[in-house]
C-alpha cells in the first residue's frame, strides 16, 4: 500500500508524539519547536495557509483522535 506524502507525514507525527490535542497543537517535523494550531478544517502551517489544501498536520490530527477514540472503546 502506498500513501501520498502529507498522509505519511501525518503518521510520522502521530508516532513521535507530537500532537497535542488537548491545546489542538501539532509539532513541526522540520522546525523543532514550532507548533502549528490545528483543527480538523484549519492549520496556521504554510501549506494549509497557502495552498488551501488539507495538511499532514490536520491528517495527524485526526488519527490521533482516531486512536484515542480507539483506545477509550476497549
Amino acid at each position: 500500500m502506498s500513501l501520498d506524502l502529507r498522509s505519511e507525514g501525518a503518521l510520522l507525527l502521530v508516532a513521535s508524539g507530537k500532537v497535542d490535542l488537548g491545546a489542538g497543537l501539532v509539532e513541526s517535523a522540520s522546525h523543532a519547536g514550532a507548533f502549528y494550531r490545528t483543527t480538523e478544517r484549519s492549520c496556521t502551517c504554510p501549506d494549509a495557509t497557502y495552498r488551501k489544501e488539507v495538511c499532514k498536520h490536520q491528517r495527524a490530527l485526526r488519527v490521533q483522535r482516531v486512536l484515542n477514540d480507539a483506545e477509550a472503546a476497549f
